[in-house]
């Protein structure tokens, strides 16, 4: 049971539309141990505070409040239309990314990909204040959506998939060269790499690039599907 609560939440935040936003409440500084945990969930529309404009982290959760959270995920669940045991229906092999570890039973995966065609997608965020989330989203300057879950489709993974592999993968420049920090990254040993313009959004999760490079990105991944295997990196 917990688990299967466990795995709701997680749901929740991956699917719930990044257009949901609220201010995270007054009682919760910046400096707080788990002023980001907070600030997710509230983004992501799971929780709110209250009308006093606070969250109360200190009060104790009632089983009324247990039970309509329950409630509400599991009404949402049944209207996604999702299950836990729906499986994708690709041809898959393994990629370079390192295994999972061994407690989540999963490791990421791609299909076979042609031999001139593009392993991956790398966004070159560094140097841009980028804020990572669950559901991140790339847009081309003109708002077009070029990848995100709403893109991604909810019939081409696993519920554990989406939540334990994630969207994205996120890397943290450390100074060396780019090709070095990818080498065991999921993009693969040839990725698209494209330059981040900048990134929108209450939070800074959504990425922007050119028209130009939007339109590259849909038409290399006709290809090999890096989009739809959820083959995209973030380097920050």
């Amino acid at each position: 049971m917990a688990r299967t609560v466990l795995l709701s939440v997680l749901m929740l935040l991956v699917f719930l539309s990044s257009s949901v936003f609220a201010n995270v409440p007054s009682d919760v500084p910046k400096d707080h141990w788990a002023y980001e945990a907070v600030e997710l969930l509230i983004r992501e529309g799971l929780m709110k505070g209250y009308p006093d404009g606070t969250f109360k982290g200190n009060q104790n959760l009632t089983r009324y409040e247990l039970a309509m959270i329950i409630y509400r995920l599991l009404e949402l669940i049944k209207t996604s239309g999702m299950s836990e045991k729906t499986q994708p229906e690709t041809k898959v092999q393994p990629s370079v990314q390192p295994p999972q570890p061994k407690e989540s039973g999963l490791s990421f995966k791609r299909r076979e990909i042609p031999p001139d065609a593009y392993t991956g997608l790398v966004i070159d965020a560094r140097g841009i204040k980028v804020g990572r989330s669950m559901s991140p989203r790339i847009y081309d300057v003109k708002g077009k959506e070029i990848y995100g879950p709403t893109i991604l489709g909810r019939e081409n993974h696993t519920l554990e998939e989406y939540i334990i592999l994630g969207v994205v993968e996120y890397i943290r420049d450390n100074g060396t060269d780019l090709k070095e920090q990818l080498k065991s990254s999921r993009a693969g040993s040839k990725p698209l790499i494209v330059k981040a313009m900048g990134v929108q959004g209450e939070f800074n999760d959504n990425i922007v690039v050119s028209e130009e490079d939007g339109n590259l990105i849909l038409k290399e991944d006709e290809l090999s599907k890096f989009l739809e295997d959820m083959a995209v990196v973030i380097v920050y």
